[in-house]
């Protein structure tokens, strides 16, 4: 047993982008996805509130459905995916344990799909 635990770790340190915990690429990274995160948020309420306030318009009523759920999947996703992503960015490792893995790869599957298939719609209707 003792090999095979080496063996992962050695595996694991390998694997990491930057071994050095002192690097500055992790932190820009966190940094990156922090600043996508803060747009993604802001811009997808501003979105939703602009919807909300055309929700008297019949005209396009259907149409803002469509791109309301859009920005709430997106939303969904900056909200729920991004933060534990710059945690174990920051952390070099992934610390929240398996069900909270399952239930990030579960959102990130899901959120993905109804993506795409809320602009396939769009683009139907369009």
């Amino acid at each position: 047993m003792g090999s095979l635990q080496t063996n992962e770790t050695s595996l694991a340190q390998n694997n990491t982008f930057n071994s050095d915990p002192n690097s500055l690429v992790p932190a820009f990274h966190a940094a990156l996805i922090t600043l996508i995160l803060v747009v993604v948020v802001v811009g997808n309420v501003v979105v939703l509130l602009v919807i909300y306030r055309q929700r008297n318009r019949a005209s396009v009523r259907v149409a803002n459905m469509f791109i309301a759920n859009l920005a709430v999947v997106d939303l969904s996703i900056g909200l729920l995916l991004f933060p534990f992503s710059v945690i174990t960015i920051l952390l070099h490792r992934w610390t929240f344990g398996d069900a909270i893995c399952q239930f990030n790869g579960t959102i990130n599957v899901i959120a993905g799909a109804a993506s795409i298939l809320t602009m396939a719609v769009i683009s139907i209707d369009r």
